[in-house]
């Protein structure tokens, strides 16, 4: 029989719903690199403070992409720059971003992927 925090681990946890405005901002990103890397781009994820349920006045939008590993990372986030500049200069918002291959997303046990797949609201 398992144990109840083996069973708790296994049940899946309700995501908080995310503001619209802060969920367009992150679907304009998603939607930026579907368009310039169509299927190369395998997710988007909000996370951090506005994942968590827990943003105020002065929160940083934290979003990950996660990309199949015939796109560079670096690269991808050098094509956001503009976007992310003018969701500063026309949301007031200043937005985070990383992006990381799939297979660190899958395999890797970094404090950043832990986050991202403990809290991650994919967009």
């Amino acid at each position: 029989m398992a144990s109840p925090k083996a069973s708790k681990a296994k049940e899946a946890k309700p995501q908080p719903r995310l503001d619209p405005r802060i969920r367009a901002i992150a679907e304009r990103v998603r939607d930026h690199l579907q368009t310039l890397y169509g299927s190369s781009v395998r997710q988007v994820l909000v996370y951090g403070d506005y994942a968590r349920g827990l943003a105020g006045p002065d929160t940083v939008l934290d979003v990950a992409a996660v990309v199949d590993d015939t796109l560079i990372p670096r690269d991808v986030e050098r094509t956001l720059e503009d976007l992310l500049f003018e969701a500063l200069l026309e949301d007031h918002e200043l937005v985070s971003a990383v992006v990381l291959h799939e297979e660190m997303y899958r395999d890797y046990r970094s404090p950043l992927v832990m986050r991202l797949k403990e809290e991650g609201v994919e967009v």
